[in-house]
């Protein structure tokens, strides 16, 4: 990676320019005709045992409401149901307002002092829902302070964490409501305390 980063970018990297590293696993699906192999390996399949239970295999998450629709369907026929697709324009949390957020959101965060990556991370990862982060930061404006200094990541999404998207732990918050485990050349140890504080105070 290194190697063809500096070869084709005007750049000089070095292992120790790397922060983190992290990768994951896809469950493929084996085919019996090796000559399918790679083109079925990247979709997902609908199996049905004898006994009449359903699995479905591999996939990735990007198509997750596709196979989450063709596993309802092969249980709708096969119980003799109607197939019917009531979520099909149903607007996935956040889309809801976020041109009227869009709009709203750096007028508001401009209002409040924050940084303009701060307000660009806000609408990235909460699209509409960011409103709720300034309405935060409106009752406690210590909560607009940054957690490090180099990433967007504010006091105001710990408690917003704990109380809208059931973070619980350490880990939850460091690694997967925010990525500063990933993105912090220290994986977050210098702020854990302050962090856990934070956690404490929501959730006793």
């Amino acid at each position: 990676m290194l190697r063809h980063v500096n070869r084709y970018l005007d750049v000089n990297l070095t292992r120790e320019h790397v922060l983190s590293t992290y990768s994951g696993y896809r469950p493929l699906v084996s085919s019996r005709d090796k000559k399918q192999g790679k083109s079925l390996s990247r979709t997902h399949a609908i199996l049905e045992s004898p006994a009449g239970l359903v699995s479905i295999v591999g996939g990735k998450l990007m198509t997750w409401r596709k196979m989450g629709q063709d596993t309802v369907d092969r249980l709708a026929r096969h119980d003799h149901i109607p197939i019917r697709y009531p979520t099909e324009h149903l607007s996935l949390i956040g889309a809801e307002r976020w041109r009227e957020t869009a709009e709203e959101l750096p007028r508001r965060a401009h209002v409040l002092g924050l940084d303009t990556d701060v307000v660009e991370h806000l609408g990235f990862y909460y699209d509409s829902g960011s409103l709720a982060i300034l309405d935060l930061i409106d009752h406690d404006a210590d909560l607009a302070r940054r957690l490090l200094p180099y990433l967007p990541y504010i006091r105001a999404e710990i408690v917003h964490a704990c109380r809208c998207e059931m973070a619980l732990t350490l880990e939850d918050m460091l690694a997967r409501r925010t990525h500063i485990a990933i993105e912090d050349h220290q994986r977050g140890v210098g702020v854990a305390a302050d962090v856990a504080g934070l956690m404490a105070l929501q959730l006793g």
